[in-house]
């Protein structure tokens, strides 16, 4: 009697990423960027730059205020977009070793997933002129033709768009006529964020991103370099393992922490001696990168270790609903600091910035402990996942068992 035909298992298609799959160190380095973000989002949605001399004279501690600048500049800013690209492609690389894993194809589903997000990002620009979303969603897309590419490719092009790319095209957009146009717009919106309605703070912040969008100022080039590094940490998982990839982690973190620090000082050098120009631009997105994958191997660094495990951990709820924190983050800001609110953001100064970025990201921490108890994604999340699959998933966690 002849044989049964050998059977293959089918493969199972694509599904969310169980609560026991998830990476704590990607949750909780996600979280930490998330203060960061909101930290340098903040003057934009305070509206600090339509002050007078005289008035930024009169704010709180105005005279530490240089001095506070100038640390955020140095350790924050352009750091915290940094981590989110990275970790935007550190994302990818989870999903592609998943699928692979399960035998299915990523690309119908993360298409699907992209798209969406441009939607969301779409919509949060229509409220907040800086939105980031749909640039990870479009240059996201770009990943899936380098899923085979090699690590060199990946570093050396990911390096060549974000530290001469980049530069290169901001200095040619500063040269072209219509840089002026584009620095009067944004002046002319904010004032009508700061005294209008919210009927013309919305028409203003939609004219500014057509006119943003119409002169490339989208840091398209910068977020792209920065999503091949982060693909390559993540399909090499270099943090994924931060026991076993100990020195190499140690080795990455010191030297792109004092490449960071020395690209930032060369370019405030080169900006005093020289004034603003191609090298100056170039040392400081050389800093800006360096230091926020310095701060990624450095989280790899602190994650060997118990009591600083269970420390950073408590931002990992945080991280896990990265899209709802940033989304809320706006529909806070803006009443809070647009005229057609309480309107307070430019008299707070310095101190008031940092307060309010500290006590919204306590409140969001807080929430975001309190719901994943009860829940499996954020509410955010939820959405995105359910029209993804094209399924509605199950919210609620299942009652433990006793």
């Amino acid at each position: 009697m002849d044989a049964a035909p050998a059977t293959t298992a089918a493969p199972v298609g694509p599904k969310p990423v169980a609560e026991d799959e998830r990476l704590a160190l990607i949750d909780s380095l996600r979280g930490f960027a998330l203060i960061g973000v909101y930290l340098i989002n903040l003057p934009g949605f305070m509206l600090v730059s339509t002050l007078t001399p005289a008035e930024e004279a009169g704010l709180p501690l105005a005279g530490l205020s240089p001095l506070v600048h100038r640390f955020i500049d140095f350790f924050i800013s352009g750091k915290s977009i940094t981590l989110f690209s990275l970790l935007f492609g550190i994302g990818f690389a989870i999903q592609m070793e998943r699928a692979d894993k399960r035998g299915a194809d990523i690309a119908p589903l993360y298409v699907r997933r992209l798209a969406i997000l441009f939607a969301i990002g779409l919509a949060h620009g229509l409220l907040w002129m800086n939105d980031i979303l749909h640039d990870y969603a479009l240059l996201g897309l770009t990943l899936l033709f380098f899923r085979r590419a090699s690590n060199v490719l990946l570093i050396g092009l990911g390096l060549f768009a974000a530290i001469i790319a980049q530069p290169l095209l901001d200095a040619f957009l500063a040269a072209q006529p219509t840089a002026a146009l584009v620095v009067q717009s944004y002046a002319y919106a904010e004032e009508i964020f700061r005294r209008g309605d919210l009927r013309h703070a919305l028409a203003a912040n939609l004219d500014l991103w057509i006119v943003a969008i119409g002169n490339l100022r989208e840091p398209l080039l910068f977020v792209f370099g920065r999503l091949l590094l982060g693909f390559w940490i993540g399909r090499n998982r270099i943090l994924h393992e931060p026991t076993k990839n100990a020195a190499l982690i140690q080795r990455l973190f010191l030297w792109s922490f004092a490449i960071g620090c020395g690209a930032q000082i060369l370019a405030s050098i080169w900006r005093h001696a020289f004034g603003p120009g191609l090298p100056e631009i170039m040392l400081d997105r050389t800093g800006g990168l360096a230091m926020g994958f310095s701060y990624a191997m450095g989280f790899g660094v602190l994650f060997r270790f118990d009591w600083w495990r269970r420390a950073l951990a408590i931002l990992a709820p945080a991280g896990r609903m990265a899209l709802t924190n940033y989304l809320t983050q706006t529909l806070i800001s803006l009443p809070l600091f647009y005229g057609f609110g309480l309107g307070v953001g430019p008299t707070l100064g310095w101190p008031g910035w940092l307060g309010v970025c500290a006590t919204v990201f306590a409140a969001q921490l807080a929430f975001s402990h309190w719901w994943l108890a009860r829940y499996r994604f954020g509410p955010a999340e939820w959405a995105w996942r359910s029209l993804t699959y094209g399924k509605r998933q199950t919210l609620a966690k299942a009652p433990a068992r006793t």
